[in-house]
């Protein structure tokens, strides 16, 4: 069955997850033999993942030059005035403009785009699958209040989400978020990665413990849990040093507490932020690095801990991010505890002292990515969707 389909994703200016999902299954779409198009409020090729963006019909509403500045504003009118706008709809409805006519049925990547999911479904009436990366903030949230509170107001924005044809999500926990705030259920598909561009590299270990971090500087990534972590370690004698890769400039006010606390730990000759990094060199980092360490939580899913273990690496994980809920302790990876700096500790020393530990898990990691994490799954299963509402 021929179909048109509309990929919706908020940002096309900047390299994250959702962006990469979301290009990948356009790619897979095309491939197969539908007509789709990439919608985006801000789009720039070049500070997104440009190699995918080729050879796909992108449309926009906003060329952003300036995507590798910080998006958050800088005094409390401007951060106000930001939520106020969303909130009137403006955006949304310019996104919407866009969207073409004849498209068939429409899949949205991310919360930013699913008031505009709702006024298209409004006006056409036909199919909406939401995409549902991170859940909205409908509980109430003291650390993003303007938010929340906008969210209360305009029930609308439910409404829109409970007509929607279905809602798929990557982990239980966003699942079970779902259930709660709206009273519908989400079916779970994992996200991919593609297995080819990531080869497995034995290591071979030294008295030295060289662990990698890649993260956007939010405060769901836990950094300060990872710094606490790796002070226990110095202090009972381990050499252990962290490089993090990943923007630092998301969350201004995030990133300069944990800078700040970097000084008060006198890690900074251990710890190393590398700031945003091109692909090539992320792969570097990978062949590099012998323990990757993911403190995050709450984590939708968590697409650099298969990259890291699909290039051989133990990995170490808290069981609040949605990753942990596939894998197995102490046979794939280490889980441990989230918010506990102690566990993340015992878990590296762990590994540290038993190099027959980390090989097998190292092993384990690897087969189990290419066993179960591909977007050629993904993409597939979010291709039987769309057949099956479209066919109704």
């Amino acid at each position: 069955m021929s179909m048109k389909i509309g990929i919706l994703v908020w940002q096309l200016d900047i390299k994250g997850g959702t962006q990469r999902q979301a290009l990948e299954l356009a790619r897979f779409l095309q491939r197969a033999g539908y007509d789709v198009i990439v919608y985006a409020y801000l789009y720039d090729r070049e500070q997104c993942y440009s190699e995918l963006c080729a050879g796909l019909k992108i449309k926009y509403v906003k060329l952003n030059r300036d995507a590798d500045k910080s998006d958050y504003p800088i005094t409390c009118w401007e951060y106000l005035y930001k939520y106020f706008i969303f909130f009137k709809g403006e955006k949304h409805r310019a996104l919407l403009k866009i969207i073409d006519p004849d498209i068939e049925i429409l899949n949205p990547h991310d919360y930013g785009t699913y008031v505009t999911a709702g006024l298209w479904k409004e006006k056409f009436k036909r199919p909406v699958i939401w995409m549902m990366n991170d859940l909205p903030l409908y509980k109430w949230n003291m650390h993003n209040i303007p938010k929340t509170i906008g969210f209360h107001i305009r029930p609308q924005y439910r409404g829109y989400i409970r007509r929607f044809d279905e809602i798929i999500v990557l982990d239980n926990l966003n699942k079970e978020g779902v259930r709660k705030n709206f009273r519908c259920e989400a079916k779970i598909i994992r996200s991919g990665l593609d297995i080819e561009k990531f080869s497995f590299f034995s290591r071979e270990y030294k008295q030295d413990m060289k662990i990698l971090m890649s993260s956007v500087l939010f405060p769901h990534r836990k950094v300060e849990d990872a710094l606490q972590a790796l002070r226990i370690l110095t202090d009972r004698g381990h050499n252990v040093t962290i490089q993090h890769v990943g923007n630092l400039m998301r969350d201004t006010k995030y990133s300069r507490r944990i800078l700040k606390l970097v000084d008060q730990l006198g890690l900074k000759e251990r710890f190393h932020f590398n700031g945003a990094v091109p692909d090539e060199q992320i792969h570097s980092f990978l062949r590099n690095a012998e323990l990757y360490l993911f403190p995050n939580s709450p984590q939708t899913w968590g697409l650099a801990v298969f990259e890291a273990m699909a290039s051989g690496m133990p990995v170490v994980l808290t069981s609040g991010c949605g990753a942990s809920e596939v894998l197995t302790d102490h046979e794939n990876a280490l889980i441990t505890p989230p918010d506990c700096p102690e566990a993340l500790a015992k878990a590296i020393e762990e590994l540290i002292g038993d190099k027959e530990l980390r090989s097998r898990i190292a092993r384990n990691a690897r087969r189990f990515v290419e066993k179960n994490i591909s977007w050629n799954k993904y993409s597939a299963e979010m291709t039987g969707i769309f057949t099956r509402h479209l066919s109704k």
